[in-house]
């Protein structure tokens, strides 16, 4: 039933944004077309080549215009300040009519101002040349981070994420219109239209001033090569001195118009009528491309979705509750394995401290050791028996106190290994042999004590070479057996402790068999 309100609410939710996903589809494929050069006829409109060419070329003539009345107003204006700071120059306003001289200094700052003027359209054909060049290269990349941005837009959208992000690409896609309107249509388009308009209205009265200006150039410049810039202005002041007052008015006015005709026709070539274009070409493909609405239909989208958003997520709820249950028990499961592991860990820490004395029970044969304590209990029987007939027993005595010595340094090591086994695990079996041995040691020093206290009352020693030799035989024969059950421990591993105690029975006997031997040879 929840897998059916499921697919119920994935399907309501595919109808109700049928529209959104259509576009993005489209996008898609149209930028993958476009990226492929399957588009011929939109690569040929985004490069625009002929408009750049054309508005270039109507740059470089205006700028050409320009060049030359600089050159025109600064050698007539450098031709002007020469004669007045010259002595030619001031004899002539001294002699020649003072309203004249006053009309000159204007005539110089008007020269001036043209040069000024000049300069800025100057500038603003620069700067205008130089937005054209960069919208040609930059309007394709503009035109593909637009698509790229309406699909982001889209894709918000559908995958239901928070509004913040959605907004954010709305206002991206926003700007990035803006951008390829006007680097692609507007600007390029203004400057085109710029360039129809001048040669319709101001091209023929640009060139009329120009003309009239290169005149007056020519007639107050020399048409003779002067060695010196003085020669220059004495031959202009000649050509002043020639004419009349009025020609001075009017040329003054000439220039006068001219620079004025100047600044006028610039602001309305450079400034107005781009302005103007680029604001009228902008709302124009706003109208024409109604980006708001395309983005208020998708609002309109999100507005009418918002309650199939609570539904599907009412549908993924059973999913989900599903899916945090399997995440818990997985959690579960994996603290469980993490306890196990350290649980391993420690066991396997502990193992590597215990000189791998697990199978120690193997290790020591108990039914041997007992039967070796019954031979030695019957061979100590027999030396029992046989010492009861002798006499002299101070070597007995100190035989005695030997083997007292022995048997407690043998106990003190017993309890030393017993110590040291209590620290290991699954070592019941040597807990009891120890035990045994303890016991064994302490039943055996009682009887020795016995044995001294019997044989202090004998006598008659002679058979004491006898008795030398059976503990030589006897003492060969447990040097051998520990030599034997040394070869057959030394197989094992992590009996240390083991190894030891064979070392120090060897020893133990072989001080004992020469000092008996040595006791025998001195009684001898």
């Amino acid at each position: 039933m929840a897998e059916h309100g499921f697919f119920k609410h994935i399907q309501h939710y595919l109808d109700s944004n049928k529209t959104i996903l259509i576009k993005l589809v489209l996008l898609v494929a149209f930028v993958l077309l476009l990226h492929f050069n399957q588009l011929a006829f939109v690569a040929e409109w985004l490069n625009m080549a002929s408009l750049y060419h054309h508005n270039q070329s109507y740059l470089s003539n205006v700028r050409v215009l320009a060049t030359t009345d600089i050159l025109n107003f600064t050698e007539l204006l450098a031709a002007t300040e020469i004669a007045r700071s010259s002595t030619v120059g001031v004899s002539f306003f001294a002699s020649f009519n003072v309203d004249i001289g006053n009309m000159l200094h204007s005539f110089a700052m008007l020269l001036e101002k043209g040069v000024g003027v000049q300069i800025v359209s100057l500038a603003a054909i620069e700067i205008l040349a130089l937005l054209d060049t960069l919208a040609y290269w930059v309007s394709p990349f503009l035109f593909k981070l637009t698509i790229l941005t309406s699909i982001l837009y889209y894709l918000t959208h559908l995958l239901l994420m928070p509004k913040s992000i959605s907004s954010k690409a709305h206002y991206v896609g926003k700007v990035m219109v803006v951008l390829f309107l006007l680097g692609h249509i507007a600007l390029p388009y203004s400057i085109h239209l710029s360039s129809l308009v001048s040669q319709a209205l101001t091209q023929e009265k640009r060139h009329s001033i120009s003309s009239s200006l290169q005149q007056t150039h020519d007639e107050l410049t020399s048409t003779k090569k002067s060695s010196s810039f003085k020669d220059h202005a004495e031959s202009s002041l000649h050509y002043l001195k020639s004419i009349s007052r009025k020609h001075v008015t009017h040329k003054v006015s000439m220039v006068s118009k001219h620079v004025f005709t100047s600044i006028a026709l610039n602001i309305f070539d450079l400034l107005i009528m781009p302005g103007l274009l680029l604001f009228l070409l902008y709302k124009a493909c706003i109208k024409i491309i109604p980006m708001n609405k395309l983005y208020s239909e998708v609002e309109g989208v999100i507005q009418t979705t918002k309650k199939d958003r609570i539904e599907l997520e009412k549908g993924f709820a059973p999913i989900k509750n599903v899916m945090d249950h399997e995440k818990a028990r997985f959690d579960a499961e994996k603290d469980h394995v993490k306890t196990v592991k350290d649980r391993l860990e420690g066991v396997k820490s502990e193992l590597e401290a215990k000189k791998d004395l697990v199978s120690i029970d193997g290790m020591v044969d108990v039914d041997h050791e007992k039967a070796r304590f019954e031979v030695e209990k019957d061979r100590l029987e027999g030396a029992k028996s046989e010492l009861e007939t002798k006499t002299d027993l101070e070597p007995i005595d100190s035989l005695v106190d030997h083997e007292k010595a022995r048997f407690e340094a043998e106990k003190d090591r017993l309890e030393g290994t017993k110590s040291e086994l209590e620290t290991k695990t699954d070592l019941e079996p040597i807990h009891s042999l120890v035990d045994h041995e303890k016991a064994r040691f302490e039943a055996e020093k009682d009887r020795l004590e016995g044995t001294k206290s019997e044989l202090e009352t004998k006598t008659d020693l002679e058979p004491i070479d006898s008795l030398v030799d059976h503990e030589k035989a006897r003492f060969e024969a447990e040097k051998d057996r520990l030599e034997g059950v040394e070869s057959e421990l030394e197989t094992k591993t992590g009996l240390e402790s083991i190894d030891s105690l064979v070392d120090h029975e060897k020893t133990s006997l072989g001080e004992k068999a020469t000092s008996l031997t040595k006791q025998a040879i001195i009684k001898i």
